[in-house]
């Protein structure tokens, strides 16, 4: 949950978030985006360089800000005032400081590994741990800026907070433990494919992240629950206590080499979500047996999952140095998995695909919504 916490540029959107109106954010952030990568590949063509970064970042956060304003045109928000100054004085002064040591921690391995280790061990840990956090950058990346404001929404309309956080624990489990079962048990041939054969070293390294990683059934949601359950200095003493403890056992594993510091993940995060786990109970009190509940589905989802992957190793005189074929049919035997144990375990996320699956032909030429009013397939 240190990597969870919202970023500073993610405030530009709070009007617009606060509003549920996420295609407008969709439009603005996918925008955006391809506005950077167009500018940065334009300026280096010119000869820019390394400053193709800097022009690209101000051309990509214009075009965000002017669209903001295009889809909200509302510039009260700017307007001077002292009103409630002394509450906001208070709440910025927690959030400031777990900001601050979040954004410490990102760092503190690299100057702990520049004193430790050699570049080598900097380069493949930092690929490593990137590989490692994919699925939560790629597939559940914009849950940080949906949580917060789907969380005010449910307290606006009365809803059971707590409920709420552990229905989004139940749908995140559901995507990230299977997405880090895959990836522990594949990392050779989904190295091999992204990263590029060079960096088959940091393999070892990916599976044992990863699975250490699993641990963390509630990615990016801590800081959003905290603060709608007005407990935000809650948030500050949660990383207060993280921060430290992280890095005396980061700074200790470094001396037995990079190995011991992935194995030092299987303290370093059960140790934060627990603390986690302790302060949201605190603002948010439910007993563990609801938690349990909660994950129970997602925890079949992910043996379905690993099933396929699993054969597939065993039939290859289990190696997980699989070719490009065999870890191709792998992930389709995950994938089909997956679907399966949603279906079994009659998992939320289900559900939801289900709904989703039914929008998109519902909007397809010559089809009708009416003949896809049955909710069962």
């Amino acid at each position: 949950d240190l990597h969870s916490f919202p970023t500073r540029r993610s405030s530009d959107l709070e009007p617009v978030r606060r509003e549920m109106a996420f295609d407008k954010i969709a439009i603005i952030t996918v925008t955006s985006t391809i506005v950077y990568a167009a500018a940065m590949i334009g300026f280096v063509e010119l000869g820019f360089s390394y400053m193709s970064f800097a022009w690209a970042n101000i051309i990509s956060g214009s075009t965000g800000m002017l669209l903001g304003f295009y889809f909200r045109p509302d510039f009260s928000i700017f307007r001077l005032s002292l009103k409630d100054w002394r509450k906001l004085a208070d709440f910025a002064s927690y959030q400031t400081a777990a900001y601050a040591l979040v954004s410490l921690w990102e760092y503190i391995p690299y100057l702990i590994f520049g004193r430790l280790l050699d570049v080598a061990a900097v380069g493949l840990y930092q690929r490593a741990t990137t590989l490692c956090l994919l699925p939560k950058k790629a597939i559940l990346g914009g849950l940080a800026s949906i949580a917060l404001p789907a969380f005010s929404a449910s307290v606006r309309d009365g809803m059971d907070l707590k409920t709420s956080y552990l229905r989004a624990v139940t749908f995140i489990t559901g995507v990230q433990w299977p997405c880090l079962a895959l990836l522990a048990l594949l990392a050779r041939p989904i190295i091999a494919v992204l990263l590029g054969e060079q960096w088959q070293e940091a393999a070892p390294l990916v599976s044992i992240i990863a699975a250490a990683l699993m641990f963390n059934f509630s990615v990016n949601l801590t800081f959003s629950v905290l603060l709608v359950a007005g407990a935000v200095r809650y948030a500050f003493f949660l990383y207060l206590i993280v921060v430290p403890v992280s890095a005396l056992i980061v700074a200790g594993a470094a001396h037995y080499g990079l190995m011991a510091v992935a194995w030092s993940m299987f303290l370093i995060v059960p140790f934060e979500v627990l603390m986690a786990l302790h302060f949201i109970r605190r603002a948010l009190p439910f007993p563990l047996s609801a938690l349990l509940a909660a994950l129970m589905p997602s925890a079949v989802v992910t043996l379905c999952s690993v099933l396929g992957p699993w054969l597939v190793i065993a039939a290859h005189d289990w190696t997980f140095d699989l070719d490009p074929g065999p870890a191709a049919v792998a992930i389709l035997l995950a994938g089909a998995g997956w679907l399966a144990g949603l279906r079994l375990t009659r998992h939320p996320l289900y559900a939801e695909l289900v709904r989703a699956v039914k929008t998109a032909l519902a909007r397809l030429p010559g089809r009708s919504a009416p003949l896809l009013a049955d909710s069962r397939l």
